[in-house]
């Protein structure tokens, strides 16, 4: 896949025609499946399928989807009345934080796995609802998304779907980590799902004229047959090999024709309740490096806004600092930023200045870093590993391009996540990986080689950390090797 997500991904889900679940209301073990001839589940985020039929192909690069700006329709605001227990559930679970002794009746799946690793005062301002007339009964639909940034441009990614039924809201979209609807205009989506490696799905729908099901232009799916990938096409949204056309095509054309779809946007309005929320423009956000780092063994820090920082240092294991000087947490107390280690020891304090020569700058005492941009080394140097990444047992490692990891079991169900920083040195590339799963502090959990292998595929080839390992090795261990899901 081409149209991979370079700012946080957490995709969408769809709901599946014919029997459609209220969001929040579905069985846990019942999400992140796709139907079956006659049967009506949910299919899982986007994982994408890596074979030998496919990575042994040539990879041509489609032409970039054309991104439209989306003509928003009237407002409808009269009607947001009726959508308020969606506006409501959104703003106690933002505000107050997730609760899971509470039920939580069409609150989108989605928005639970970002309030899960993310912060919710930054949801608040990046999350927004629009309404508009999907179906052209001129009775709006309420969509629950963001703007996100792709290759091509940025474009509409949606985690909730609600229609008026019977005077109240229904959820026809519920989204979370495994499947996703994106926006391409004209009232209709790009839907994207996955099974598992070799059973992925996608195609272009839309909202039918009762409000409660997805009808479908087109939808192609793999399945596996006989050990490989066989591709099938109908217009019915349902994996039935017996009721679809198979497809005379190899996996790589399989999967440029989802390039052929070209997304736009929409313009989200912010949440209501968002404007009330104080969210701190604290400047110390981002990376920050010393310009000469001679006999240092912390050569910079990187700092984030869940109040983590993580430390950048060299490749060479002989440079490598002590445990406590890799990660831990920050404070800002007046002018002064205080950084702590994983025991809530301290480290050092400074401050943020501006040099003589108008730099900003970071002064701990008699040592000084300088911020860098921070776009600088992801766009240039790591741009090709921002995906993701699939070991042999089918377990999947996203890294996204702000600085965070996520980890998925081989059924495409989230695991836990942290931050990652990239380690300075020749090539290959070496980024650490960190996370504040199981209450051990933001420890480290790997160290990931971002390399080629002999045929001149991407690959990322995973160090397991030992005190991290009970909790990765059911998923990858010490010298797993990863290749990117297509």
């Amino acid at each position: 896949m081409k149209r991979k997500i370079v700012c946080n991904v957490l995709g969408c889900m769809v709901a599946i025609p014919m029997v459609m679940a209220g969001c929040g209301e579905a069985d846990a073990e019942d999400r992140g499946r796709v139907s079956t001839e006659q049967e009506e589940e949910i299919p899982e985020e986007k994982t994408e399928e890596v074979t030998e039929e496919v990575t042994q192909e040539e990879v041509t690069e489609p032409e970039e989807p054309v991104v439209e700006e989306a003509e928003e329709t009237e407002a409808y605001d009269e009607y947001k009345e009726v959508y308020e227990p969606v506006f409501s559930v959104i703003e106690d679970v933002l505000v107050n934080g997730y609760d899971y002794d509470k039920d939580y009746p069409l609150f989108p799946m989605g928005l639970t796995e970002k309030v899960m690793y993310e912060d919710p005062e930054v949801l608040m301002r990046t999350i927004g609802y629009v309404l508009t007339d999907l179906n052209g009964d001129d009775v709006p639909e309420l969509l629950i998304g963001e703007n996100v940034f792709q290759t091509a441009g940025e474009v509409s990614m949606f985690y909730g779907g609600y229609s008026i039924v019977d005077d109240a809201p229904y959820c026809f979209l519920d989204g979370y980590a495994r499947s996703s609807y994106e926006w391409l205009g004209d009232g209709k989506f790009l839907y994207y799902g996955s099974n598992s490696a070799m059973s992925s799905m996608y195609g272009q729908c839309y909202l039918g004229p009762d409000g409660t099901e997805f009808l479908w232009d087109d939808f192609y799916f793999s399945e596996e047959i006989n050990g490989s990938s066989s591709y099938f096409h109908n217009t019915s949204g349902i994996t039935d090999i017996d009721q679809s056309e198979k497809m005379d095509i190899s996996g790589m054309d399989f999967w440029n024709k989802m390039d052929e779809f070209p997304l736009a946007k929409l313009s989200f309005k912010p949440l209501d309740f968002a404007a009330q929320v104080s969210i701190p423009n604290d400047e110390i956000g981002g990376r920050w490096y010393l310009r000469s780092y001679v006999d240092q063994k912390v050569i910079g820090y990187q700092f984030f806004s869940d109040g983590t920082w993580l430390a950048f240092t060299t490749s060479d294991t002989n440079q490598m600092p002590e445990e406590k000087l890799l990660s831990g947490r920050w404070e800002k107390n007046g002018e002064e930023y205080t950084l702590y280690d994983n025991q809530g020891d301290l480290i050092k304090t400074g401050k943020i200045v501006t040099t003589e020569e108008g730099d900003t700058a970071l002064e701990f005492e008699s040592i000084t870093f300088y911020k860098a941009d921070d776009r600088s080394e992801t766009d240039e140097t790591l741009a090709d590993y921002m995906a993701t990444w699939l070991a042999p047992n089918g377990s999947g490692l996203e890294l996204a391009a702000d600085g965070s990891w996520t980890l998925y079991n081989d059924e495409g169900n989230w695991v836990f996540g942290g931050h990652w920083v990239m380690c300075d040195g020749p090539y290959p590339v070496q980024v650490r990986l960190h996370s504040e799963v199981g209450d051990a502090g933001n420890k480290k959990i790997a160290d990931a080689v971002l390399d080629k292998d002999e045929s001149g595929f991407a690959i990322v080839e995973l160090t397991v950390d030992p005190n991290a390992s009970v909790l990765m090795d059911d998923y990858m261990s010490t010298g797993t090797i990863l290749y990117k899901a297509q």
